[in-house]
């Protein structure tokens, strides 16, 4: 199973850095050294965020159960954000959700920095069981997609690709 993501950082504001791209990576480069002093940058990180789509998703229990799959993002930044999740396609182990989130904020505290160096973002593949009594959202899989490189790889400002979907009872 695979599902692909696209991660694109169009605007990076560190501080009073704004413009071209050399201080825009002097100033990433910089940002590591800078936990060495006792103050945290100043400034945010601005994204948009592309969920594409999967390709051959499988219920973890009955490969013959249609999906009705949609992707929730687990936020793991101190500050609060909005639930960012695509819409259920029904009936599809090959869903294109399509999903487009702009303007998505990082603040560059001390902890976020930490997070974004040594913590993936991960994307939970659900599966949505509709009946008459209830409607039950089950995690098949998780997909994680490691951002350290924006921060350590000068120049670096996307990241696209296919990433694995690994089952949720692998995880476990």
């Amino acid at each position: 199973m695979l599902v692909r993501k696209l991660l694109k950082f169009f605007e990076k504001s560190l501080g009073e850095v704004k413009g071209n791209n050399e201080d825009l990576n002097a100033s990433l480069a910089n940002l590591t050294s800078s936990f060495k002093q006792s103050e945290p940058p100043v400034g945010e990180v601005k994204f948009n965020l592309e969920i594409e789509s999967a390709i051959a998703l499988k219920h973890p229990l009955n490969d013959m159960i249609e999906l009705n799959p949609f992707v929730t993002l687990l936020w793991p930044f101190d500050q609060k954000q909005a639930p960012i999740e695509t819409a259920v396609m029904n009936r599809s182990n090959y869903p294109a959700w399509h999903y487009k989130k702009e303007g998505l904020k990082i603040r560059l505290s001390k902890e976020n920095v930490s997070l974004l160096g040594s913590q993936p973002l991960e994307f939970l593949v659900k599966h949505k069981t509709l009946s008459r009594e209830q409607t039950v959202d089950e995690v098949i899989g998780i997909a994680s997609v490691d951002l350290s490189s924006l921060l350590y790889v000068e120049g670096k400002k996307e990241i696209s690709g296919y990433f694995h979907v690994f089952a949720h009872s692998d995880m476990e």
